[in-house]
């Protein structure tokens, strides 16, 4: 009886052990779960603030996500009030007359750098068009 009370002590033992490790395996599996919810909802939200400040209308994310409106508008509410609704605003307009000229943000910025280079060289945007004629000529 001893033995078997023993046996049966060391299995329950085992079984305790064996539950334990399944616990935290559970317990870590849990919060990876957690921390790959988080990572794709932060995927989604800056998905759907790329689609918004590259112009497109909140309906047509929301149906291209599958989300409901006013999941999207709440995410761009959000976004917004996290930056500033004038920065915010100020970006989604940038973006979209970018797009409606054709060019990306990195031609911006040389366009930039260029026009400023041009401006030490007292050149006035008025005799751009010459000024590069007479150097190209």
């Amino acid at each position: 009886m001893t033995k078997m009370t023993t046996r049966s002590t060391t299995n329950l033992t085992r079984l305790f052990d064996d539950c334990d490790e399944n616990i935290y395996i559970r317990i870590v599996d849990k919060n990876l779960l957690e921390e790959l919810t988080v990572d794709l909802l932060h995927l989604t939200n800056m998905e759907i603030i790329t689609r918004w400040l590259k112009g497109e209308q909140r309906d047509k994310i929301a149906s291209a996500m599958g989300l409901g409106a006013g999941t999207i508008s709440a995410i761009i509410s959000e976004w917004k009030a996290e930056i500033g609704i004038p920065n915010a605003n100020t970006l989604r307009q940038f973006s979209t007359e970018l797009r409606r000229l054709g060019i990306t943000a990195s031609q911006c910025v040389l366009g930039c750098r260029i026009l400023g280079v041009l401006r030490k060289l007292r050149v006035d945007e008025e005799n751009l068009e010459s000024f590069v004629s007479q150097v190209y000529t």
